[in-house]
Order: C-alpha cells, then structure tokens, then sequence
C-alpha cells in the first residue's frame, strides 16, 4: 500500500517484510513471508493451517475458521480470526512455484473493514519467486519457523507449546544459538510457573482446612490454616478473606453464628448448591442484619441460578450498609456489563 513504511527482517534466512500503518492510533499491518516449501501437498498445508488455529483456540478466547479460496489462480487456505480485544486478521497460505508463502492482513476491527480491500488487492500483486529453494535454504527456513513459533507461543504464555517448537528446531540444529536461547529462558519461565503453582496449591489446600474449621465454628484453628495460605500465596482472595472474616469474629466483630452461615453458604456455592447457600446466608442476615457480606454473597448465589434482576437487588442493600464493598459493586458491574452498560 502507498504510503506504508516498509519493515524487512534482513536477518530472517527466508523472505519477511511488514507494511505498517495506523489510523486513530490503531495499528494496521500487511505480513509477508516466503520460504521453502515444507509440505507434500495442500491438504497437508490446510491440516497444518487447522491444527494451528486448535492451539491458539485452546489458549485464547475468540472465533477462527479455516477455508479454502483462491489467490494467482492457486489454492489457498484463508485463515479468519477474531479476538475479544478487537483485533482481527485475514491470513492467506499457499504453494506455489515450489515455495510456500504467508500473506496476513491485521488490524483493530475499527480499521479492519475500511482497509480490508486494500490488502486483499495488495497480496493479488505478489510475484512469486521462480527460483527453488536449496536444502540448506529450506533448513534454515524450517529453523526460522521454529523460532517464530517459540516466540509467539512465549508470548501469549503457552511456554509448553514453545518448548515444542525449540526442540524441534534443535532437532535440527542442535547447536542454534537463538534456539538455545530460547530454550534456556522458556526452562527458566516454566520452572517458575511450577513453583508458583505449587504455591497455590498449597494455599489452596491450607484454605480448604482452614474453611472446614470454620464451619465448624473453630475460628482459631481456621485462622492458622488462612494464615498458612496467606503466607503460600498472598494474591489467593478467598484465604484473604476468610482470615478477614475469622479474625473479626474472635475480635467479637461479628457474631459466631453469622460468620458460621457464612462460611457454609460460601462452600455450598463452590459445590453449585445455590438454593442452600442462599438460605444459609439468609440466616446469616437475620442473625446479624448490618453486615454486608451476607448480602453481597447471597447476590452471588443467585447470579449462580441466572437471577441477575433479583442478585442486583441484594447488592444495592449491601452497598447501603457497605458502599465501599468491592464484592458488591463487583457484582453490579457484572450485572451492568451484561446490559452493555458499560459507564
């Protein structure tokens, strides 16, 4: 397209260029990539095109398709996607001249329509390239995909997927310096991710304890078990609160019973036994009728049945008791963005 600045990869073994724009602070892109021909046909190339769109489906949110179409009279595989943040692509992949190329057009859905033509009239110019590529070209193309691949994966948190791709590389060329690299980091990030998940876990079984005490009406042991969670992973919410909740009581902030009710209406809703959970919260109210998180949790319950109108009605009482409850206004918001009341 006219105008764009242009972005080669002179270090890319295979043939990379970006055409980039904005709009309104959107970014606009045409991607195109040329290298060796790594597949025996087109149904390969369109399974691999599938496969591809599986992975990214079971990691992100968003709608993808994949058909078949046409580009300079070849076969193609047109790839459509759309992401709950806006952004939208239209990829083409094909054959030809032997070699295999990757034509991508992306762009905040604002912009996508307005420039949509542009980029399909833009990848009708392409010129395919006549000459093969050597084995070692194709060699070094197959370990420039890999690299491509580990870091997209890397990026959107799908260090296992990356792993793949490294050590498919290195199979390769098992002295690549990037790949090891890349080995070495993704090693590093999921060793990390293993131990902040076994923290959580703990945090998660020490609540659990800690949540059985309580329903018991033993706040003291209850309040070791969420401490103990609390000291394995500080961000873990419900430990957070139900250490808030134990500590007022056996500071006689609130009543035993109340907090009792409380707690077993909170494990019946993480059992999906709503009906129950709301008539221990309920009781809870009645026993002590100015504490909002009875209020604010029986909302929650009934949101767990689908009764948004009645839900929002218990959390304007907790507001009213409680106008800084983060809970309650969470559920207002939930109940607003629902309606697409977005102010």
């Amino acid at each position: 397209p006219a105008g764009w600045p242009v972005q080669e990869y002179a270090t890319d073994p295979r043939g990379k260029v970006d055409f980039n724009s904005t709009e309104g602070g959107k970014k606009i892109q045409l991607k195109l990539i040329g290298a060796a021909n790594p597949f025996a046909d087109f149904d390969e190339l369109v399974q691999d095109c599938k496969s591809g769109v599986e992975r990214l489906r079971a990691r992100m949110s968003g709608t993808y398709s994949v058909e078949t179409t046409t580009l300079l009279g070849q076969k193609a595989a047109l790839i459509l996607t759309s992401l709950p943040n806006g952004f939208k692509q239209y990829q083409v992949q094909l054959i030809a001249g032997g070699n295999y190329y990757t034509l991508a057009f992306g762009a905040d859905q604002q912009v996508y329509e307005k420039y949509l033509a542009l980029a399909k009239a833009s990848m009708e110019t392409l010129e395919v390239l006549p000459k093969q590529a050597k084995p070692e070209d194709a060699r070094a193309h197959t370990i420039a995909s890999k690299i491509r691949l580990a870091r997209l994966y890397m990026q959107i948190g799908r260090k296992e997927w990356a792993l793949t791709a490294i050590n498919e590389g290195l199979a390769i060329d098992p002295k690549n310096e990037e790949l090891l690299r890349l080995k070495k980091e993704a090693d590093s990030i999921q060793k990390a991710t293993q131990a902040e998940e076994g923290k959580r876990q703990l945090a998660k079984d020490e609540f659990h304890k800690g949540m059985t005490f309580a329903c018991e009406g033993d706040f003291t042991n209850a309040i070791t078990h969420f401490e103990k969670a609390v000291q394995a992973d500080k961000y873990y919410d419900p430990a957070q609160g139900g250490l808030s909740i134990a500590r007022q009581v056996v500071n006689d902030k609130i009543g035993k019973d109340a907090a009792v009710s409380v707690f077993k209406g909170n494990r019946l809703v993480d059992e999906k036994k709503f009906s129950a959970a709301i008539a221990e919260y309920k009781k809870s109210i009645e026993l002590n009728p100015k504490w909002s998180v009875p209020y604010t949790n029986l909302g929650i319950a009934l949101l767990g049945q689908n009764k948004e109108s009645e839900a929002v009605e218990w959390f304007k009482k907790a507001l009213e008791i409680s106008p800084s409850d983060p809970d309650a206004h969470g559920g207002m918001g939930f109940y607003w963005a629902n309606r697409e009341q977005w102010k």
